[in-house]
């Protein structure tokens, strides 16, 4: 496995972007990169995919250079192993109300804020990762969808 430093966290955004699939930092080293949290050991990369669909992620996931966690296949976001590194993207989508993701029937908004640039990574705005945190308890997950 590879160590899940900021090199991975290039290579795999260089990837990804090369890939057609914008993406924006997220999660964990979203919130060590914009000093919101201490620099820590990282399990997994969290991305937001800056787009109206998964369809680009979806095209380079079927063709076989990355290993797909089907169980983790949901119509807000994906996952796969790059370098034995569990990497996610969700979905950041945006209509009339403004940018959103769809979180099984949940609508989580995002404050329409422009990602930064931090050691030139693009990053999910502070006050949307600072939020998505705080809801995070709160959103629905697959194990109680499926209980409703």
């Amino acid at each position: 496995m590879a160590a899940n430093d900021r090199a991975l966290l290039r290579f795999v955004i260089r990837t990804l972007g090369a890939a057609g699939v914008p993406t924006a930092v997220f999660g964990g080293w979203a919130e060590e990169l914009l000093l919101i949290a201490p620099p820590r050991r990282h399990r997994d990369i969290d991305l937001l995919g800056w787009a109206a669909d998964l369809r680009a992620l979806d095209a380079f996931l079927a063709g076989g250079s990355v290993e797909e966690i089907h169980g983790k296949r949901f119509p807000h976001k994906r996952a796969f192993l790059l370098k034995g590194v569990m990497v996610e993207v969700v979905l950041r989508d945006v209509d009339a109300g403004g940018p959103f993701t769809d979180i099984w029937d949940v609508r989580h908004g995002w404050s329409g804020s422009p990602a930064v640039v931090v050691d030139g990574l693009r990053v999910a705005a502070p006050e949307d990762v600072l939020a998505y945190r705080a809801a995070y308890a709160r959103l629905p997950g697959p194990s109680r969808v499926s209980a409703a």
